[in-house]
């Protein structure tokens, strides 16, 4: 970032700001491939980290975890794009039906959901499995689901917490 000095004259209460040096991102054209395999490593990570967990509670096969696991991220080479704008509320794999997960604002955990209605290209609502809360979500945010045998689990979790608020 750029060191800046400020300068306040005693006559005056304006304030000037001087760049003393250049930043050099603001000349540079950035790509954003390395941030994608970091972030596909991650959720790579964290889906068998979920899975490791559930394998515990129930008997899924190295067949059922490859299942959800899919293969493991790996550097593709991409062509780079000459304009890099945004181009937004491109999201063709969404629409009301898919399952997804997504982020419960007040909690803060990552849950299995279907779309239940689409917001102006950008945003759509989550149903929660088993929960049936509802949230307004941006389509960027959202993760493919991790399929069946984890909406089971979520169901099963659902159907415990629903029975322990009923008992209060």
């Amino acid at each position: 970032m750029a060191k800046m000095k400020a300068e306040a004259s005693s006559e005056e209460a304006n304030l000037f700001i001087h760049k003393q040096e250049e930043s050099e991102d603001d000349d540079d054209v950035w790509d954003d491939a390395q941030l994608v395999k970091a972030y596909d490593r991650a959720i790579y990570k964290a889906k068998q980290q979920i899975l490791d967990k559930i394998q515990k509670e129930m008997s899924l096969t190295e067949a059922d975890i490859q299942d959800v696991l899919g293969d493991p991220p790996t550097p593709k080479k991409r062509k780079k794009r000459k304009n890099k704008s945004n181009t937004g509320g491109n999201y063709p794999m969404w629409k009301v039906g898919s399952a997804c997960r997504a982020i419960w604002s007040e909690d803060g955990e990552e849950y299995e959901g279907e779309i239940v209605e689409m917001i102006d290209g950008n945003w759509c609502i989550v149903r929660f499995i088993g929960y049936n809360n509802e949230e307004e979500v941006l389509l960027r945010e959202l993760i493919p689901s991790f399929g069946k045998s984890v909406i089971e689990v979520q169901l099963a979790s659902a159907m415990s917490y629903n029975a322990a608020l009923k008992d209060q």
